[in-house]
């Protein structure tokens, strides 16, 4: 099933109403959490994340050809890998 609609393409018209709710919901959310985060900042190095935000917007424009494999990947996801140890390792 999944090989059949990789070939056609999709338009808003053709989903079902529970797809077309499930994805107003993700946005509605994400809009959400996104003003909240905006609202309530934290950061008590903002240096830190002025580097973490610069690494971030250079590496996205990077990719990397992955042998043996049809596709890409961001060198973008090493930074937010970075970032996330980082986090995580000030908080323990």
């Amino acid at each position: 099933m999944g090989s059949e609609l990789a070939g056609q393409p999709q338009s808003w018209r053709d989903l079902t109403s529970s797809a077309k709710a499930f994805i107003g919901l993700v946005i509605v959310l994400g809009t959400a959490v996104l003003l909240y985060g905006a609202i309530h900042q934290s950061s008590k190095n903002i240096a830190e994340f002025i580097c973490y935000l610069g690494i971030a917007i250079l590496a996205s424009r990077l990719k990397v050809n992955l042998p043996g494999i049809t596709g890409t990947m961001s060198v973008n996801f090493c930074s937010f890998c970075l970032a996330s140890c980082n986090s995580v390792s000030r908080r323990l």
